[in-house]
């Protein structure tokens, strides 16, 4: 009788194990098929990035060469308005794909952290800039319109 439990209690121990195995089996395969589900998730989420990249930056050269057509100032300053806002576009589009990248490769919170936080550093610098070189370009711009009226002052006074 005691032999009989052993080989009951062997042949139960084969199964589980058999069982565990396929377990085993179907949790790596599982796991491998979410793992390629994943990675096409991101090559599909990246390349619908980039080609919203390309056709926003293709509009923004498009916007940009018509501000320069039909400024009102002078052709220089409303090139130059056009070159800021594209190159302030430009640049934030590259940095989302960047940063978007960088957040889908994210393993753990501390990855993500540095990711969103290197985004915002690179947004407020990016800003400053665009705000400083925007800046300069209006101070030439009121410049150019006081040396204008001051010559067409001084035209109207040795004229009368």
């Amino acid at each position: 009788m005691a032999q009989t439990a052993n080989t009951a209690t062997r042949k139960v121990a084969a199964e589980i194990k058999a069982v565990g195995e396929r377990m085993t089996d179907n949790t790596r395969a599982m796991a491998d098929k979410g793992r390629e589900m994943a990675q096409d998730a991101e090559k599909a989420s990246v390349a619908i990035v980039e080609q919203t990249a390309a056709k926003t930056s293709a509009a923004v050269d498009q916007v940009a060469s018509q501000i320069t057509r039909t400024a009102d100032v002078t052709p220089v300053i409303g090139h130059d308005v056009a070159v800021i806002w594209r190159d302030l576009v430009q640049g934030q589009l590259a940095h989302n794909v960047e940063t978007f990248r960088r957040l889908s490769a994210c393993r753990d919170w501390r990855e993500s952290f540095a990711a969103q936080s290197d985004y915002l550093s690179g947004n407020l610098t990016r800003m400053s800039e665009a705000a400083s070189r925007y800046a300069e370009l209006t101070s030439k711009m009121m410049q150019d319109l006081l040396t204008s009226g001051s010559q067409m002052l001084k035209a109207a006074r040795s004229t009368a």
